[in-house]
C-alpha cells in the first residue's frame, strides 16, 4: 500500500449504485484533452453496490482499450464497508498516482480537468490540496432560494482567480473535484474517520470536510483552482424540501465535530460550552424573526433545521461515540481476525474469486405410495399406479472462496464465520446477487440456450437482507431478460 507511486495522476470515483451515472463520468474522462504527456489512471471504487455497477465497469473496461486510451488503465476496486469515507480510503490505497483527483459519480469534469489539475500542482510544489470550481447542473430552472443553499450542495464558485484558503476563515473545499497528494493523505487522514456513515439515514455528513481538516492540520497549503471545472448534477428530487431538510439536519449534527477538529486539543473542552451558547442564541434569534410564519419558506425551514441540529449535535456525537466503541468491542470479540477476513472477502468480490459447488439434495423419507395413490375412489377409473415422483433431485448451491485466495487467508474462516462477517458489514445481498448471476449464466449456457424446466434444478439460499429488499424482484427480472430466460 505504501510503495512509491508510479503514475502522475489517479482519478478516483467512489460510487454506490452508480450503474446509470458512471457511463457519463467515464465518457468525460475518456475524452480528456492535453494529457498526452501524463501517465494517469482511473479507479472506480464500488462501495458495496447492489445494482449492476460492477458489470457496467467491466463492460466499459472491455471497450476502453479500443478507444484510444490504451495507456490509461481503468481499474475496478471494491470497498466492503458502506460509506463514502471508506470508499475514498480504499481508492487512495489502491491508487498508483502521485496525485489523486476525486470525482463523485454525479460529477462531470470539464474536458481539460485532469490537465488543469496536474498543471496547477506541478507549478506549486508547496501545495498539498486543491479544490475545483464546481457548477450546478440542474434538470430544470433553479428554485428561487438556490443560491442560499448552494454551498450545502457542494457548489463552489469562488471567483476567477486562484487563491489559498485562509486558515483563519472556516471555509474549505468539498470532496467533489478535490485533488490531494497521495502520500499526504496516507500520512494524515485516519483510515476510519469518525464521521463515516451509511448515508443520510445515519444522521451525519461532512466526512469529506473531516478528511480535509486532517490534511490542513499537517500544515500543507490548500488552494482553490478555478480552472479545474466540474459540473455537479443535482436532480430535482434533491431540491425538494424533505431531502434538503434531511441534508441540513445531517450537516448540523456533524457541525460540532468539524468545529473542534479545527481547534488545538487544549481548546476543545473550553469551546464546547461557548459553541453551545452561541448556537442557542442564533436559534432563538431565528425563531423570533420568523415567529409569525406558519407556512415557512423552504430556505427558512432548512435554516431552522440546521440550527436546531447544530444545537443538539453534542448529544448526537456522544451517542455515536458510545455506539462506535460498543460495536468495536463486539467486533473484536466475534471477529478476532476481522481485518484479514474482510480484506479477503473484499478481494473475492472485487475479482470474482468465489467458486460455486453443487450438493445434491435427497429426501431421507422413503417415497411410499399412499392408499389414495393406489386405490381409486368410487366412480373413478383405476389408477395407473403411484403419482409420478420428480426424478430430478435439486442441487443446493454452496459458495466458497477460490482456492488461490483461500490459501492466503490464515486462519481460514468457516462458512458460518464467513457469512456472519458478511452479514455484519451488509455484504450478504451483494453475495446473493453474485450467486444468482452465476447460476443464471450457467443455465443460459445449457443446450438450447434457454432453460429447460425438465433439466437441472438448483436451490439458492438467500439471506434475510435479500428477501427484505424491495429491489430484488426487479433485479431478477433484469437478469432473466439479459439471458433470455423465462
Amino acid at each position: 500500500m505504501e510503495e512509491a507511486s508510479a503514475l502522475d495522476f489517479t482519478v478516483a470515483i467512489p460510487t454506490f449504485n452508480g450503474a446509470e451515472r458512471l457511463p457519463a463520468v467515464l465518457e468525460r474522462l475518456l475524452s480528456q484533452t492535453g494529457i498526452e504527456h501524463l501517465q494517469w489512471e482511473v479507479i472506480v471504487c464500488d462501495n458495496n453496490s447492489r445494482d449492476e455497477t460492477a458489470e457496467v465497469v467491466r463492460k466499459i473496461q472491455a471497450q476502453w482499450q479500443n478507444s484510444g486510451v490504451e495507456n490509461v488503465p481503468l481499474r475496478y476496486c471494491f470497498a466492503p464497508e458502506q460509506g463514502a469515507a471508506f470508499a475514498r480510503q480504499r481508492a487512495v490505497e489502491a491508487a498508483a498516482g502521485t496525485w489523486i483527483g476525486f470525482l463523485d459519480d454525479d460529477n462531470l469534469p470539464a474536458l481539460d480537468w485532469v490537465a488543469q489539475a496536474h498543471a496547477f500542482v506541478a507549478a506549486r510544489p508547496q501545495v498539498g490540496v486543491v479544490g475545483s470550481q464546481v457548477h450546478a447542473q440542474l434538470d430544470g430552472d433553479p428554485p428561487p432560494y438556490f443560491q442560499q443553499i448552494a454551498s450545502f450542495l457542494a457548489i463552489v464558485e469562488r471567483g476567477c482567480d486562484p487563491h489559498r484558503y485562509d486558515e483563519t476563515v472556516k471555509v474549505l473545499p468539498p470532496g467533489a473535484g478535490l485533488v490531494v497528494r497521495r502520500d499526504l493523505w496516507l500520512a494524515q487522514v485516519p483510515r476510519r474517520l469518525f464521521l463515516n456513515h451509511k448515508g443520510k439515514a445515519a444522521g451525519l455528513a461532512s466526512e469529506d470536510l473531516e478528511a480535509v481538516l486532517h490534511l490542513r492540520r499537517s500544515g500543507c497549503e490548500i488552494w482553490y483552482n478555478p480552472d479545474q471545472v466540474v459540473a455537479h448534477h443535482i436532480p430535482d428530487e434533491r431540491l425538494r424540501a424533505d431531502y434538503l431538510e434531511s441534508l441540513f439536519r445531517c450537516i448540523g449534527f456533524s457541525r460540532l465535530y468539524v468545529r473542534l477538529l479545527g481547534r488545538p486539543n487544549w481548546q476543545r473542552p473550553l469551546m464546547i460550552p461557548l459553541y453551545g451558547a452561541n448556537d442557542l442564541r442564533r436559534l432563538v434569534m431565528h425563531l423570533l424573526k420568523h415567529r409569525q410564519g406558519l407556512d415557512l419558506q423552504t430556505e427558512v425551514q432548512c435554516d431552522r433545521v440546521y440550527l436546531s441540529a447544530t444545537l443538539i449535535s453534542p448529544l448526537k456525537l456522544a451517542k455515536k461515540a458510545v455506539l462506535d466503541q460498543a460495536q468495536s468491542v463486539q467486533d473484536r470479540w466475534h471477529f478476532p481476525h476481522r481485518e484479514a477476513w474482510l480484506s479477503a472477502l473484499a478481494a473475492a468480490l472485487e475479482a470474482d474469486q468465489f467458486q460455486l459447488y453443487g450438493q445434491t439434495l435427497r429426501s431421507l423419507q422413503p417415497s411410499e405410495p399412499s392408499q389414495s395413490d393406489c386405490e381409486p375412489s368410487e366412480g373413478e377409473a383405476p389408477s395407473m399406479g403411484p403419482a409420478v415422483q420428480d426424478s430430478i433431485a435439486p442441487t443446493e448451491i454452496l459458495l466458497r472462496m477460490a482456492p488461490e485466495l483461500a490459501r492466503l487467508v490464515q486462519p481460514l474462516p468457516s462458512p458460518r464465520e464467513f457469512m456472519a462477517l458478511a452479514a455484519r458489514y451488509g455484504l450478504t445481498a451483494r453475495i446473493d446477487r453474485w450467486v444468482i448471476r452465476q447460476v443464471l449464466q450457467h443455465l443460459a449456457a445449457l443446450p438450447g440456450s434457454r432453460y429447460n424446466w425438465e433439466g437441472p434444478r438448483y436451490s439458492i439460499n438467500l439471506s434475510a437482507t435479500s428477501l427484505q429488499d424491495d429491489s430484488l424482484a426487479a433485479f431478477l427480472e433484469r437478469q432473466l431478460a439479459l439471458r433470455s430466460l423465462p
